[in-house]
């Protein structure tokens, strides 16, 4: 996956990113291969052609958006679950890149005026159909219930 990434400084980037939540987080292997499987999908995306350094809030709604999948293609909206685990990651990824010396916590409650500008734009999407809904609750793949 690091192949997938434009340039020898974003594999480092990435790398120093892993280094990080190994240290602060104890971050699991499963959940580095998400950070990492993220990140290069999202280069991937942009064709390889911006650093993660350039990447803009337009760039990053643009490919969240295009996880988005129709009813008839997926009707139980599970693009929505993988829309938001790359959402997060990339939240925490930018983050980080913005503020590298804060620790993880700090980082997490940071006030949105206080987020980098790559951050401001991407809405996640919430599930709509309660049957979908239902069902995700039945396998016990969503914790909590959304109000509709």
């Amino acid at each position: 996956m690091f192949l997938d990434f434009p340039t020898d400084n974003d594999k480092e980037l990435v790398a120093d990113y892993l280094v990080v939540c190994i240290k602060q987080d104890n971050t699991a292997v499963k959940t580095k291969r998400v950070y990492i499987v993220a990140l290069a999908y999202l280069c991937r995306y942009l064709g390889n052609k911006k650093s993660l350094r350039d990447i803009t809030a337009k760039d990053l709604a643009a490919y969240l958006d295009s996880l988005r999948k129709s009813q008839e293609e997926q009707p139980d909206q599970g693009w929505i679950s993988t829309q938001h685990t790359y959402g997060s990651v990339f939240e925490k990824f930018f983050k980080w890149l913005a503020y590298p010396d804060l620790v993880p916590q700090e980082r997490k409650h940071l006030p949105r005026e206080k987020l980098s500008a790559v951050l401001k734009g991407p809405l996640l999407q919430q599930r709509r159909d309660p049957k979908a809904l239902s069902k995700l609750k039945t396998y016990g793949m969503i914790k909590t219930v959304l109000s509709f």
